[in-house]
């Protein structure tokens, strides 16, 4: 059912056409087997009709399973844009907390190998459907042949069938551990790339890392899909020691009891044999099948909407919000972890005026990161309202929401390429000056609306997140903890000609900070102990003699 709504989903047009090619194919090889029959049996005493009727049956297979194998190929690769594309959509769309709870690692599973083993596996449904024709073309044959060597066929096959499903339903779930299994390694994988400095700098650390980290993650893998492949493997041997014995007791039987003579069970064996390897066919891309429906079933665990019909649209609004961003009582909840109790934000309320700069202090494990999450729109409250001007934000003005605001994380990421910014002189000009007031015009440059390189210090990404947060342009600026790894030199100019000039400009900015020897800089400083507003005070303007040294 997953796959056939996938399907669906794709191009019917292009399903349908595969489908009757294939039929189209598996009738006219069908066709071939009984001509050939016939010709054996008569002798080939009509020979000019029989010749003709093999030639267009022969052509008819070949053009019909071209293109089959050409509209699969096309809806299998139309498989692995569309999925990816609409996972990678609803990633974008879907609020951060949902993705947090799924697992980046996860997202990144079904990117890779379940998408590619869907695509995969599509590109057996033709043959599928071919081997099904043939088969029913046959039994059709051996009916005319003779009744009860159908009858026999038929049951020994409904035998073979239900002693074959039984089996498969254990492998089922060695299948679904292999899957879960990829998920872990992912994990680990990830894991690596990430703490690889922290690795190579100590020896005990990396060694245990190898060992209980990823040897026995893959080891316990590899168990998995060796138990998974050879009961696979087995349930094919058994499907063809199966059919043989089914050929035994026919053989054996039906002469023996008079309902078929020994010349009318040789023309009914040679149909019959040319129907096992489609018969073994099928069996086969059973399992290829089961494994698209892991991968679908894995997709469908991510709780993405992902098999919905139609790609999920990007959360548009073009709703402008203007005045002061206001919290009012609002209130976060986040599960503890390992046993821990539950780490509650709020409730409390928080107003930022444009052209007003607050700082939020506090410390570790206060709430200030997940306030300034919250306060720039990617976690919505579990409690409380948020409010623009006199205007309420609703779940459908989340997105609106979220443009106000320009955001340089503690952990930024740049992208080399500024999306959405454009491109051409009218960005590279302002671009270009940000980078000279940040000093980092000498190594980076900007043309077509790209960095030159993106390559550089955990300092210098931070000036480079600066400058993109500062072309953005926006209404609001939140900077968490960006001074905490500059030079003297750059916490002065941040604090002392950026921010000021971001008050200048009307822009309303909240600064999560520990230096205390700029504090004079904030209009206001908020206080967070153990995710509560604990103290609020304005600080009072000073000399600019008495400002600390840069």
């Amino acid at each position: 059912m997953r796959l056939l709504r996938l399907l669906l989903g794709l191009s019917r047009g292009r399903l349908l056409l595969s489908a009757c090619s294939s039929v189209l194919a598996g009738a006219s090889c069908a066709a071939l087997v009984a001509l050939v029959h016939h010709g054996i049996r008569t002798r080939l005493a009509d020979y000019g009709w029989v010749l003709a009727a093999f030639v267009a049956s022969w052509g008819v297979y070949v053009i019909a399973s071209l293109a089959a194998n050409w509209s699969v190929i096309k809806l299998s690769q139309l498989a692995v844009f569309k999925l990816r594309v609409r996972v990678c959509t609803q990633v974008l769309s879907s609020p951060l907390r949902v993705l947090e709870r799924a697992g980046l690692h996860r997202v990144l599973t079904v990117l890779t190998e379940d998408i590619g083993a869907t695509a995969n596996g599509l590109q057996d449904l033709p043959l599928l459907l071919v081997n099904l024709t043939m088969i029913a073309g046959c039994l059709v044959y051996l009916g005319c042949l003779s009744p009860p060597f159908l009858a026999v066929s038929l049951a020994a096959v409904a035998l073979g069938a239900l002693l074959f499903v039984v089996p498969f339903s254990v492998a089922r779930r060695d299948l679904d551990a292999v899957r879960r299994g990829w998920d872990e390694l992912f994990q680990r994988f990830q894991s690596m790339l990430a703490g690889i400095k922290e690795l190579l700098m100590h020896s005990g650390r990396r060694r245990a890392f190898l060992q209980e980290g990823i040897e026995e993650t893959c080891h316990a893998q590899m168990q998995a899909t060796v138990r998974s492949s050879l009961i696979h493997s087995g349930l094919e041997r058994w499907g063809e020691q199966l059919l043989f014995l089914a050929l035994g007791l026919i053989l054996f039987l039906l002469p023996r009891f008079g309902w078929i003579g020994y010349e009318q069970l040789g023309e009914c064996l040679l149909v019959l044999l040319f129907a096992l390897g489609p018969l073994s066919s099928v069996a086969n891309t059973g399992k290829r099948l089961e494994r698209i429906n892991a991968a679908l079933r894995h997709i469908e665990e991510l709780d993405l909407r992902l098999l919905e019909e139609g790609p999920p649209p990007l959360i548009a609004n073009d709703a402008q919000l203007h005045g002061p961003l206001r919290l009012e009582q609002v209130e976060l909840r986040r599960a503890g972890e390992g046993g821990d109790p539950p780490f509650v934000l709020g409730p409390l309320s928080l107003t930022l005026q444009p052209g007003e700069t607050v700082f939020l202090v506090g410390g570790n494990g206060s709430g200030k990161s997940t306030l300034a999450r919250l306060l720039c729109g990617l976690y919505p409250p579990d409690s409380g309202r948020i409010w623009v001007g006199e205007t309420l934000v609703s779940e459908a003005l989340r997105e609106a929401h979220r443009q106000l605001c320009s955001v340089v994380f503690s952990d930024a990421h740049v992208f080399q390429q500024l999306w959405g910014l454009g491109q051409g002189p009218g960005l590279e000009g302002p671009a270009q000056a940000e980078l000279e007031r940040l000093q980092l015009s000498e190594r980076i440059h900007v043309h077509a609306g790209r960095f030159s390189t993106v390559a550089v210090s955990g300092g210098q990404r931070k000036r480079l997140a600066l400058a993109t947060a500062l072309l953005e342009d926006r209404p609001v600026y939140v900077f968490d903890e960006w001074a905490a790894d500059q030079d003297p030199e750059f916490r002065r100019l941040f604090y002392e000609e950026l921010l000021p000039s971001l008050k200048a400009a009307g822009k309303s900015v909240l600064a999560i900070t520990h230096d205390d020897a700029y504090f004079h800089v904030a209009d206001r400083i908020v206080k967070l102990a153990e995710g509560r507003v604990v103290e609020q005070s304005v600080e009072q303007s000073v000399e600019p003699s008495a400002a600390p040294p840069g």
